[in-house]
């Protein structure tokens, strides 16, 4: 079934309120029709034939609008290059490879908008001239597929996977997996029977905390439950965790963690492991949320004794053990807890006087350089962060010795991922954005 179908089929399980518009711009026509034909005043006013035909050309066009978005534009996710007006994409190369006899064509595609790569894959928004368009690129800025204009990306790749528009679970293909009204319905139904079903949802998603799987919510109604289930489903659409009560309402803290307050105490819920853990036992050692595979096995702790006395910070390893002895430094928590990334860490802290300084450390708690003045900046990744400038946009990169990473002159440069990052290049006396690798290359 197409997406368009699938559009055609829920406004008639749901009664979208869409067909009730179609119904009154219909009888407004009519009516207004009539009275032109009949040359008499329009019932609501004075006016005359002039005003209905006013009327009939508005309702007109606006029921063209609507028929138009229903039928032609509707859930029409995946958009080929070759839907695109020729004018415009070439379906046959990308950004990257435009010949000589295209170089205009290039020149005139800008990139808008991006997301942060994850899974081997990025968002991309093109100004395609008459509209903005997202996309879904490789790590060499070929497209592997188009959004629909009317749509965009909600989460990135995990798992190869992503969530667009709030409604649709679809694959590196630009295939969907799952929808809320083909599968999400179909589920439901066979659940609590036909009918049961108010709404369905894809709770949404903070930040970058997407790891492939979906968690889904039924507003169900039927003789035997009455109120919201959820349930959790793997990248290909089945169920990870079959709907339960117990996740209404779940507050998500981060790390796919969630909480949930139940009759039995507090519960936890590990949305990647897929498991439930009671109570919070701090005898684990480590704060056991963390997610350490993605900070080099290392996490920072403070320190008490059992008077509530701090006896020193540092990173620890899964088992509780310190590896990592910070008690030389005053750390300034209200940057937040240092974390390693990519095998190291930024280090926010104060002198004695509680003036702010910084520096970086790897594995092992070495500096990589002697504390200096603290910086505005964006986080350190892939050996590399930004450091902003006099003003917000401005900027450059540094590596983790504190030096310039790389001779590029850019502005706005986002922190670095899989390798790659987004800036506002300068190019010919003028910027634009683009992707840049580690080696400070433009990519595309």
């Amino acid at each position: 079934m197409s997406i368009n179908d699938e559009i055609k089929e829920n406004l008639q399980k749901f009664n979208d309120p869409m067909k009730q518009t179609l119904r009154n711009i219909k009888d407004d026509v009519g009516d207004a029709i009539s009275d032109m034909v009949n040359d008499r005043p329009h019932e609501k006013g004075n006016g005359c034939c002039l005003w209905s035909a006013f009327k009939t050309i508005f309702y007109v066009v606006a029921a063209m609008a609507v028929v138009y978005y229903l039928v032609n534009g509707g859930k029409d996710i995946k958009r080929e290059p070759s839907d695109v007006p020729e004018s415009t994409i070439d379906q046959n190369v990308s950004v990257s490879d435009l010949d000589d006899e295209n170089e205009q064509l290039r020149k005139d595609w800008r990139i808008f908008d991006a997301q942060a790569y994850h899974d081997g894959v990025v968002w991309v928004q093109y100004d395609i001239g008459d509209t903005k368009q997202w996309c879904c690129c490789d790590k060499t800025g070929e497209i592997l597929f188009w959004l629909d204009p009317l749509f965009t990306p909600t989460t990135h790749f995990a798992n190869g996977i992503a969530i667009v528009d709030k409604s649709m679970i679809v694959n590196k293909k630009g295939e969907v997996i799952w929808s809320i009204w083909q599968e999400g319905l179909s589920a439901g139904e066979k659940i609590w029977g036909q009918g049961s079903i108010e709404s369905i949802d894809i709770v949404n998603w903070s930040g970058e905390e997407f790891y492939g799987y979906t968690m889904v919510r039924f507003d169900v109604e039927c003789y035997d439950y009455s109120g919201e289930m959820t349930g959790v489903l793997n990248e290909d659409g089945s169920w990870r965790l079959e709907p339960i009560s117990e996740l209404n309402p779940a507050q998500y803290i981060s790390g796919g963690w969630y909480y949930l307050h139940s009759s039995e105490g507090e519960i936890y819920y590990d949305l990647i492991t897929n498991t439930f853990v009671a109570p919070w036992d701090e005898n684990v050692g480590a704060n056991f949320m963390f997610r350490f595979a993605d900070h080099n096995d290392l996490v920072f702790q403070s320190k008490y004794d059992e008077f509530g006395r701090w006896t020193g910070d540092g990173f620890y390893d899964a088992t509780g053990n310190k590896v990592i002895d910070l008690s030389r430094y005053i750390i300034d928590k209200k940057s937040g807890d240092p974390e390693f990334n990519d095998g190291y860490a930024m280090l926010e802290i104060r002198n004695e006087q509680g003036s702010s300084y910084y520096t970086i450390i790897d594995t092992t708690g070495k500096e990589m350089f002697a504390p200096r003045k603290r910086v505005s900046h964006r986080g350190l990744s892939c050996g590399l962060y930004w450091v902003i400038g006099d003003t917000v946009v401005d900027g450059q990169y540094y590596n983790v010795y504190g030096e310039p990473a790389f001779d590029l002159d850019c502005k706005n440069g986002s922190p670095f991922s899989e390798g790659m990052a987004f800036a506002s290049v300068k190019i010919d006396g003028e910027y634009s954005f683009h992707f840049i690798n580690t080696e400070g290359e433009i990519v595309f």
